[in-house]
């Protein structure tokens, strides 16, 4: 889809109204103080930091406006994408080689918070953020990622959006494009006698890219509405800050898990057969996040309310099915070998009509989500045995909750359309699996001269529950798991450092997983060297990720043969991922002009070794 990013860039009507730079500088000071949006902090340096962080500011991700987070995180060294539709809808993120499906294995965070449908029950996220609304974005790996779980093999991602103004402020960002492609974004905010808001609002389209053979809507609908109050006083050296947000947002997209066969591939790569013409995802999400904070010189609370409910419809062609009784073959065999299934390769295509032996099986996987908790973080600063010392710590009360109710229909292709059957409706999965879980983290961060040191520690208890609501069946289990973790950074200079960092990754089971499938654990190590002058900041940071025990889950997206295997977990044993990521920026400045010339460079290598011999019909394993 690059070739689709520079068309709309080429078209591109942008215009802002905003305050003066010194009212946004305010703005950015007292962000700075108040508000705990920010995982990282901005006020420590880069040669400072422990463990692995990248950060890209507003200045960065406005240079070219991108709606896709995976072309936004192409800065990011270690940082493995997975396209899928070609406009980042649904991203597939991983960080250091473990799997991007779903971005199931990272912590994403909004402001903060865990921002997954379901984080524990079920984590793989359907739903993303508009990146319109985002302001910065923060990806920390190593170590210092033991703060953020319920994951901690990989990496934490966390988006942090547009803050309240100090003084009124209107922006307008408009963008059209190829095929279709069109976004309005809207926001106003000011504050006044501690007072503050901010209205934002995005609506972005596209007619899509691909074309359907009965010439139906391949592109997609997205609209997001956010709100920000907050308030903000002292009292006796206290500063406090009481926050509320506010978020809709919703999709409508025309989407398919169906491919094509590798001769339509190589002649029409946009196509879509006639059999996917009712394939389209459809989902709202809402969000609540209610913020206190309290800040002195040496130390400072930070407590978040925070409640999301997502439900999603997703219809999309399941299968073939025979109504003789017959055991037709999959699709994925009729796209392999389109000449030995030339019947049901043109009932696909639309280009012959159904009999009873070729019926279409079209499922829709409704389900609802929810998340909700409570999350206190604090820090304090207080010398200990004569040395600069920090004690970090938080707890969380998490509860989430995934209802599946997923249905099957019978069509017949009729003209290049479909037709739906007098055969009933069909119940599919039918369940629900929630989780309540407590985790609770401590660190020690103890500063010399050019050594820092981080100890700590996170604790998660894990109750899961699974209830199958047409069998019957149900299944109740707990997990209790501590994590250690401890990182460094040594100045070198006062323009080198280099880092140190090993910890326990950890990613739990799902609820309705049996007790005896082990989690994923593994023994997580980096180290690396930083560099930071006036003319160029650059970083290799070398990684070995050991697993106990490798574990991935099936979901359609991995393969037909999972779509009669739909979150069941298969196991590798012990693996071993390793290797290393590099970055580079700098500005070039043109001599005799004021011209500059901004630059990044990013590479990452990884590789993997299977260390025990096993056998799986699980596809990603090879």
């Amino acid at each position: 889809m690059m070739f689709f990013n520079a068309l709309a860039m080429g078209f591109l009507l942008a215009s802002t109204v905003e305050t003066s730079e010194l009212a946004l500088e305010a703005a950015d000071s007292v962000e700075s103080k108040v508000e705990r949006v920010s995982i990282v902090g901005s006020s420590v340096s880069s040669l400072e930091l422990l463990g692995s962080t990248s950060i890209l500011s507003n200045e960065d991700i406005e240079q070219f406006k991108f709606d896709d987070i995976g072309q936004v995180l192409t800065r990011i060294p270690g940082v493995n994408i997975r396209q899928e539709d070609g406009y980042g809808l649904r991203p597939n993120i991983g960080f250091r080689g473990v799997t991007p499906n779903r971005s199931k294995k990272i912590n994403i965070l909004e402001d903060g918070i865990l921002i997954g449908p379901a984080p524990y029950s079920a984590p793989a996220a359907y739903y993303f953020p508009l990146m319109s609304k985002i302001q910065s974005v923060e990806v920390t790996k190593g170590a210092e990622m033991i703060k953020h779980g319920p994951n901690t093999v990989a990496g934490v991602l966390n988006l942090v959006t547009r803050g309240i103004p100090e003084a009124s402020e209107t922006g307008v960002d408009a963008m059209m494009g190829a095929n279709g492609y069109q976004k309005l974004t809207l926001h106003h905010g000011n504050r006044k006698s501690g007072f503050g808001y901010l209205v934002e609002g995005s609506v972005i389209s596209a007619d899509g890219f691909k074309q359907l053979d009965n010439g139906g809507d391949t592109g997609f609908d997205k609209s997001d509405v956010m709100v920000k109050f907050d308030y903000q006083w002292n009292t006796v050296a206290i500063d406090h800050v009481v926050a509320l947000k506010m978020s809709y947002a919703d999709e409508f997209s025309n989407e398919t898990y169906l491919g094509l066969s590798d001769e339509d591939f190589a002649t029409t790569p946009y196509r879509r057969y006639s059999a996917t013409q009712q394939d389209r995802m459809d989902w709202e999400h809402n969000q609540v996040q209610l913020t206190h904070q309290m800040q002195a010189s040496e130390w400072n609370i930070t407590t978040r309310l925070y409640n999301h409910d997502f439900t999603r419809s997703w219809s999309k062609l399941n299968g073939i099915r025979s109504g003789q009784g017959e055991a037709p073959p999959s699709l994925q065999s009729v796209l392999q070998s389109p000449d030995n299934y030339q019947n049901y390769y043109q009932v696909l295509t639309g280009d012959s009509d159904s009999t009873i032996r070729e019926i279409l099986t079209i499922g829709d996987n409704a389900r609802r989500y929810y998340s909700r908790g409570i999350q206190l973080d604090g820090s304090i600063d207080f010398p200990l045995f004569s040395q600069e010392h920090e004690f970090v710590a938080g707890v969380r009360y998490h509860q989430d909750q995934i209802q599946r109710d997923h249905v099957e229909d019978d069509f017949f292709m009729r003209q290049g359309l479909l037709e739906r059957t007098s055969e009933p409706q069909r119940l599919g999965a039918t369940n629900e699996e929630s989780t309540d879980a407590v985790s609770s983290y401590l660190q020690s961060i103890w500063s010399f001269d050019k050594l820092k040191l981080s100890f700590s520690a996170r604790n998660e208890s894990i109750d899961g529950h699974y209830l199958n609501r047409i069998s019957g069946d149900w299944l109740k289990k707990t997990t209790q798991v501590t994590l250690p973790a401890f990182s460094s950074v040594y100045s070198l200079s006062n323009q080198q450092s280099v880092i140190f960092g090993i910890h326990k990754g950890f990613v739990p089971t799902s609820p309705q997983q049996s007790p005896e499938k082990a989690p994923e654990q593994s023994t997580n190590v980096e180290f690396g060297w930083r560099v930071s002058t006036s003319n160029i900041d650059a970083e290799i940071v070398g990684f070995y990720n050991q697993y106990d025990n490798l574990a991935e889950t099936c979901s359609q997206s991995a393969g037909e043969n999972c779509t009669t295997n739909i979150d069941i977990q298969y196991d590798a044993g012990e693996v071993d991922v390793y290797g290393f990521e590099s970055s580079a920026s700098g500005v070039i400045n043109v001599p005799d002009t004021s011209l500059s010339l901004p630059w990044f460079f990013t590479y990452t290598n990884t590789q993997s070794e299977f260390q025990t011999s096993f056998a799986s019909s699980f596809q990603q394993w090879g």
